[in-house]
């Protein structure tokens, strides 16, 4: 494979969840996240300025709240 030919892709995995909810801040506010999630916004920047850690649980909850807000893009026409 060459990537001259164009034949690749990426994937980003973000275990951070500081590094997570920084990458997409510039897109998704806090609160736009907390509505979608359902999580605290003063949680959310707990976990955005890494003052605290979320459990998997809350991690899960994060990455459901973004993948729901790009749904709902997505839907635009």
């Amino acid at each position: 494979m060459r990537l001259a030919d164009g034949d690749y892709e990426f994937e980003y995995n973000l275990m951070d969840v500081a590094t997570m909810l920084r990458a997409y801040e510039p897109f998704i506010s806090l609160a736009t996240l907390s509505r979608a999630s359902g999580i605290n916004p003063q949680l959310l920047s707990h976990y955005a300025n890494g003052s605290k850690k979320p459990r998997p649980q809350q991690r899960q909850r994060i990455v459901d709240g973004i993948h729901k807000i790009g749904r709902q893009l997505l839907a635009v026409v």
